[in-house]
């Protein structure tokens, strides 16, 4: 699956890739106003439940599109360069984990730790365990 990701990049045209890289820049422009009024965003952590392991075999070879799924929302601001902080926050009826992930400005380290330390006063979610 790593190889069929490496040949992607390879066969990517550079064209789209230009383009790729602009709308980072937009994307990181956006991100930056939004941040003049909020102090963090909450997302959930993965674009989905966490996926059993047949759910992923069944995906096969099309790394791209398991890979849409679940990183959907930590993609684009691993992309625009912020800090984010992922969190255990419940888990489904049928046991499986469940997380948030938090987002800052550039160099907001601290208060995304100052967020999740509370975050984790208020709950227990970090202290259970999935039944195995």
């Amino acid at each position: 699956r790593l190889r069929a990701m490496l040949d992607a990049g390879r066969a990517a045209d550079p064209l789209a890739v230009a383009r790729a890289y602009q709308a980072r820049d937009r994307f990181r422009g956006r991100l930056q106003r939004v941040f003049q009024d909020v102090d963090l965003i909450l997302t959930p952590g993965l674009g989905q439940i966490v996926p059993t392991w047949e759910a992923v075999e069944a995906h096969g070879d099309d790394v791209a599109r398991l890979s849409r799924l679940l990183m959907r929302f930590t993609t684009p601001f691993n992309m625009a360069g912020v800090p984010t902080l992922s969190l255990p926050a419940g888990f489904t009826a049928q046991g499986l984990p469940v997380g948030v992930q938090l987002i800052g400005p550039r160099l907001a380290e601290p208060a995304l730790i100052r967020a999740g330390c509370a975050f984790q006063r208020a709950t227990d979610f970090h202290t259970r365990r999935p039944p195995l």
